[in-house]
């Protein structure tokens, strides 16, 4: 006899009787809704750090390269300050 009378209202524990409750049934699937969610959340993230990464590239590794001009010379920012103080 169970003498712990909150014992008996557990699942998977047996009650006063010896009669044990089953525990609730686990799903062992997902549904496809769930599914479906996940793997666009997952898309959503991968633009997002595609976009990121573009963004990265564009704006701190093209723009502060120097752009090679005609003459074959690259300007560099600051040059002709440097140039101007020397003279």
């Amino acid at each position: 006899m169970n003498l712990n009378p909150t014992l008996a209202n557990h699942r998977g524990m047996p009650d006063d009787r010896g009669h044990i409750i089953p525990p609730p049934d686990q799903p062992t699937t997902q549904s496809p809704m769930t599914i479906a969610i996940s793997i666009i959340v997952i898309l959503l993230l991968l633009l997002v750090a595609l976009i990121g990464g573009f963004y990265v590239y564009i704006y701190y590794f093209r723009i502060q390269r120097p752009v090679p001009t005609l003459t074959g010379d690259a300007p560099l920012p600051g040059l002709d300050a440097d140039v101007e103080i020397l003279r």
